[in-house]
């Protein structure tokens, strides 16, 4: 058996254990999700079932429309249970990009483990995510991210990475707040960065366009409810909510997660910088990469983690780069601990 059919078999294998797994805890989470109806999935059904009529309110139109295309099928058979479904494939599917990213830092067991432990217990592949779209923005962003951390050396890599994210606006008009982090790393290197831009956000011009233009035929309105952006309190900073923000930090699950992931992310990457040496499987685009990564991580701590008139962290716009952190932070970690055992033997020796 060649190394390329081995790594196929044992990827199969994880993925039709990760299944078993969440579908062992489908009847749990069903009970639980069954008459909880504490989230956007009403806006987004209502969007499905009108997603060619034009007779939405703005809170549903708001909306970009993938994942609501994709619960059409929610409107004719049990929604708890399709909705859960739905979030089971994400989360099992989305182990093949975490391994690829997880593959190119580690070797042997640890790149096939970092995935399978994130996907099992990181909180955007559990019930947690039930009537979000926060399973399907992961398992988009990992794949983007995967393609998007190689553009300078694939130029196929502009048109993939920028076709997925393209879906991510359709998704999410959040991840506009990545152009920063986008737009600095294609500028970073290589030639014809002009032209890249152009055909990287191309997709993504084109999904908002075409979304906004059919808002604008039935409502004359191209973005529904997020127009209060810039209508009133500008980008929905309300100051005096700041202070309970940062207390849900400590108080709060969620919020604590989030800001623990972040503040690891950070340490790693200082760790990766000033090590750089012993990490083998690095370069410097990398640690590049990794710090810029984290900018963006940073950005959407403040906007819109900080944002809109709530008293705690709006977690679930940060949940959706947790599984690549928490990749990217375990590799460094693996790579430290593999330097420290072989520093070790030679020692003995």
């Amino acid at each position: 058996m060649n190394q390329k059919t081995k790594k196929i078999l044992i990827v199969s294998c994880i993925l039709l254990f990760i299944f078993v797994i969440k579908i062992l805890s489908f009847p749990n989470d069903y009970e639980i999700e069954k008459d909880n109806h504490k989230n956007d999935l009403d806006a987004y059904l209502k969007l499905s079932s009108n997603i060619l009529k034009g007779n939405e309110e703005d809170r549903q139109y708001q909306y970009p429309p993938l994942y609501s295309i994709l619960l059409i099928p929610a409107l004719f058979t049990d929604t708890t249970a399709f909705v859960l479904i739905l979030n089971i494939m994400f989360s099992v599917f989305t182990f093949l990009p975490l391994w690829l990213i997880s593959k190119r830092f580690t070797k042997g067991f640890f790149q096939y483990l970092i995935p399978f432990v994130i996907i099992l217990f990181d909180m955007v592949f559990t019930y947690k995510s039930y009537g979000y779209p926060m399973a399907l923005s992961a398992f988009l962003l990992a794949w983007f991210i995967y393609f998007f951390m190689d553009i300078h050396l694939n130029r196929k890599y502009v048109l993939y990475s920028g076709m997925i994210f393209g879906l991510m606006i359709a998704t999410k008009y959040v991840f506009f707040y990545m152009v920063p982090f986008l737009s600095l790393w294609i500028l970073f290197g290589g030639k014809d960065r002009i032209k890249k831009i152009l055909l990287f956000f191309l997709p993504s011009v084109v999904a908002f366009g075409l979304w906004s233009l059919r808002n604008i035929i039935f409502h004359n309105d191209a973005i529904g409810g997020y127009r209060t952006l810039f209508s009133g309190q500008f980008l929905q900073i309300y100051p005096d909510t700041i202070p309970s923000k940062i207390t849900s930090i400590i108080t709060c699950v969620e919020p604590n997660i989030i800001f623990n992931c972040l503040v690891l992310f950070l340490v790693s990457i200082v760790i990766l910088t000033k090590y750089k040496e012993r990490f083998y499987l690095y370069c410097n685009n990398d640690i590049k990469f990794h710090w810029l990564f984290f900018m963006n991580y940073l950005i959407f701590f403040f906007l819109p983690g900080m944002t809109y008139n709530r008293f705690y962290l709006n977690w679930r716009y940060l949940s959706y780069f947790n599984p690549v952190i928490l990749v990217l932070i375990f590799c460094i970690v693996v790579t430290m601990m593999e330097e420290y055992m072989i520093a070790k033997t030679k020692g003995k020796n």
